[in-house]
């Protein structure tokens, strides 16, 4: 029976790093028509999404693929970037340069009709720099699609979880003495795949070992919400988890706990001076992304706080919890 659920397993996880290989086709191709900018530019961007085009199937974790997706859509980014700068340089330039002609033209009538004709190309040229605005447009049918791929991604994420959950339970890294309550199913995070604060909460009450318990805050994220609506700010919660998963151990557990919130439980034996030091390290303090700004999509740069409540078995929970909860009203500025 052991050996059928294993392969089950692993069968599961194979279907789910399929799945998201066909993602990251999908965003790729979208990437590819969609860009826009001086020739140079494309140039020099296109070789570098075949480069991760062509190494997609030779990935064989979706751990590997989800990071694969963060370098893709970071390289269109900055592309984009890029593309907008200097369009908005050549944009300002013919503005001035029309100004410049048309202060001539009601001073002096001396060439008048080369004048007129000058200020006709460049009315031309601006009207032709003005389109490239339309880029926006396409940027914004990419985000429609960048926005599917990180939902199929969320969706994976909690099938992963679920399967390492069984894989654990399989190979005896859960403590063998832990009640089942604390490792019972549980509601998962929709927009991350984490586990959410309740089973969170439920693993605290049945923790068997001392662990270091580390409160994570996106500080600034209440004001992306309240002027674009909750979903703006799912993007950085998603990049946020991620990028903290990533660079932590196998048998570390990281939840959702409130809306800007996240828990992670880090099992020691070292002082608290060098783990601080290794949470810093692997926790950027500062996170920016791209988040839906209704019309087009805005640059978001938020703040991470964190404080560690290292945690004894037989502890009163409920204590901790508290503890936990002042803090992250106190970083977040609101009630989370």
């Amino acid at each position: 029976m052991p050996t059928k659920v294993v392969n089950g397993s692993e069968s599961r996880e194979a279907s789910v790093v399929e799945g998201l290989r066909g993602a990251l086709r999908t965003l790729l191709q979208a990437m590819s028509e969609t860009l826009f900018g001086e020739r140079g530019d494309v140039a020099a961007t296109k070789p570098q999404l075949e480069e991760i085009s062509a190494s997609v199937d030779t990935l064989s974790t979706a751990d590997s693929i989800v990071a694969l997706i963060g370098k893709a859509v970071g390289l269109f980014r900055r592309h984009n970037e890029r593309a907008e700068q200097k369009i908005a340089r050549r944009q300002a330039e013919l503005e001035m340069n029309l100004v410049a002609l048309e202060q001539t033209i009601e001073v002096t009538s001396d060439g008048l009709e080369l004048a007129v004709a000058q200020l006709k190309q460049l009315s031309a040229e601006l009207v032709r720099a003005c389109v490239a605005k339309d880029a926006d447009h396409r940027r914004a049918a990419l985000m429609r699609c960048v926005q599917v791929t990180r939902e199929e991604v969320k969706r994976q994420t909690a099938s992963i979880e679920n399967i390492r959950d069984v894989q654990r339970q399989l190979s005896g890294t859960l403590e063998p003495g832990r009640p089942a309550a604390a490792i019972a199913p549980g509601p998962m995070d929709p927009i991350t795949g984490l586990p959410a604060r309740q089973i969170a909460e439920r693993t605290l009450l049945g923790q068997g070992r001392p662990v270091y318990v580390i409160a994570f805050v996106l500080s600034s994220l209440h004001a992306v919400t309240s002027r674009y609506g909750q979903k703006a700010a799912d993007p950085v919660l998603l990049q946020f988890s991620q990028h903290v998963a990533q660079r932590i151990g196998n048998s570390d557990r990281l939840f959702r706990w409130g809306r800007t919130s996240f828990l992670g439980l880090f099992e020691r034996h070292i002082a608290s001076s060098d783990f601080h030091a290794e949470i810093a390290a692997a926790v950027p303090a500062r996170i920016e992304s791209f988040v839906d700004g209704r019309s087009r999509a805005v640059m978001f740069t938020t703040d991470c706080h964190w404080m560690s409540f290292p945690f004894q078995p037989g502890e009163p929970t409920e204590l901790l919890i508290s503890k936990i909860d002042g803090f992250v009203r106190n970083a977040s500025g609101a009630v989370d």
